[in-house]
């Protein structure tokens, strides 16, 4: 008696299967990177609001 070998490992099954897989890594990369942009889009206008704060609180003491 022989175990039925799962669909993903059948030959026909692999390439499809492969390039979901592929598909799915490069949507969730794509959603990374947009998360990251924003939030280092975030970090640098933070950065550049408290160092004019900075600036001219110097400025005027």
């Amino acid at each position: 008696m022989t175990k039925p070998m799962n669909p993903l490992l059948k030959p026909e099954n692999r390439k499809e299967f492969i390039q979901q897989a592929m598909k799915a890594m490069s949507d969730r990369q794509e959603e990374v990177i947009a998360q990251a942009d924003k939030i280092i889009g975030d970090v640098v206008r933070f950065e550049e609001n408290i160092h004019q704060k900075f600036v001219s609180y110097i400025a005027h003491h």
